[in-house]
């Protein structure tokens, strides 16, 4: 294994850290992993455009940890034996390999702070980014996978289960790709409401959202709530046929107004509910694929905010009570309708 090695390099005491501090041997770069609280690199022609700083050694230092201390010192040169993780500058690295793949010996400097871990890591991600190119919610949210077990259930679901309607059609990434139909911000959010009368499911703030959630079905069970949003998706699959749609912006049923009035729908009626089990009868589904989800007024109200989510409610509601002169949908207390 190649291990990294850096060069003009000392040791000095920052607070309470000890931090190494040189420039990094470019035969050695592929030494430095990415954990997974780190943005997907960014385009071939922004890489290219940071590589071209080398020429000048116009590139700023990076942040590393190392997951252990162990090293080895000679005349100034530090080989680095434990695992070394890039915590802030992976986008620098991918430049600097570039630039070493066209010819060039990059320069880039390092600080390497020793006996770091995981959770040290991503908090440092954070911060040192907090003030630069905006993290995409997405990211935040999959690097809470590990701190809330609902989080992770649902990036299973959308990233691993090939069976899941929107398998790898869900962005947990910095950006979104072609083919990505939802952020997972909007998932989370679709998910949250749809099971919101079992206790705290809903929230603007993404943080209280995840909190919630996670309360929520530490009470339902983790498999009820995991086998509730499978019922979903599945509805979602055999009205509208979801996961053959190929752009996002040809199905008003994935945006994020449409998914909120079904599941306040869902969420608020009695009839859908076997205790904690979602239940929507092959009535209803034959009922709610005759929605007229491509009328443009439906388009657009998909796409709006609380008062198009609270008119989409009311309209889904009257849909599916037409032609029934009895057994009409019965709400919850305080759930039969929308605030705007």
């Amino acid at each position: 294994m190649i291990q990294l090695r850096m060069t003009s390099a000392a040791l000095a005491e920052e607070g309470d850290d000890v931090v190494l501090r040189g420039v990094i041997d470019p035969e050695t770069l592929g030494a430095l992993r990415a954990d997974s609280y780190q943005r997907e690199v960014e385009s071939r022609s922004y890489i290219e455009g940071i590589a071209e700083g080398f020429r000048t050694n116009s590139v700023a230092d990076i942040d590393l940890g190392m997951r252990g201390g162990d090293y080895d010192e000679r005349a100034g040169t530090f080989t680095l034996k434990d695992p070394v993780y890039i915590v802030d500058g992976f986008q620098r690295v991918n430049a600097a390999r570039l630039a070493l793949d066209k010819g060039m010996r990059p320069v880039l400097g390092a600080a390497l702070r020793f006996n770091t871990s995981f959770a040290w890591e991503k908090e440092r991600f954070h911060v040192l980014n907090a003030k630069r190119k905006r993290i995409a919610p997405s990211i935040h949210l999959r690097n809470l996978r590990s701190d809330f077990p609902v989080v992770e259930m649902l990036f299973d679901l959308s990233v691993r289960d090939e069976g899941f309607p929107l398998h790898e059609r869900v962005c947990w990434q910095q950006n979104m790709r072609r083919g990505h139909l939802l952020t997972a911000l909007t998932l989370l959010r679709c998910v949250g409401e749809l099971q919101a009368h079992f206790g705290a499911g809903r929230s603007v703030a993404m943080e209280q959202l995840v909190a919630a959630m996670q309360g929520t079905m530490e009470k339902v069970g983790k498999a009820a709530y995991r086998g509730n949003v499978l019922v979903f998706f599945g509805l979602m699959e055999e009205c509208w046929a979801v996961s053959r749609v190929a752009y996002k912006d040809q199905a008003p049923v994935l945006r994020g107004g449409f998914l909120a009035a079904l599941t306040k729908v869902l969420d608020a009626h009695e009839e859908f509910w076997n205790e904690k089990q979602l239940v929507v009868d092959p009535a209803v589904r034959r009922k709610l694929k005759a929605f007229p989800v491509t009328d443009p007024h439906v388009a657009a109200l998909a796409s709006g905010g609380a008062a198009s989510t609270a008119i989409l409610f009311q309209m889904l509601v009257s849909h599916l009570n037409a032609g029934r002169r009895t057994k009409k949908l019965v709400s919850r207390p305080g759930k039969g309708e929308v605030a705007a």
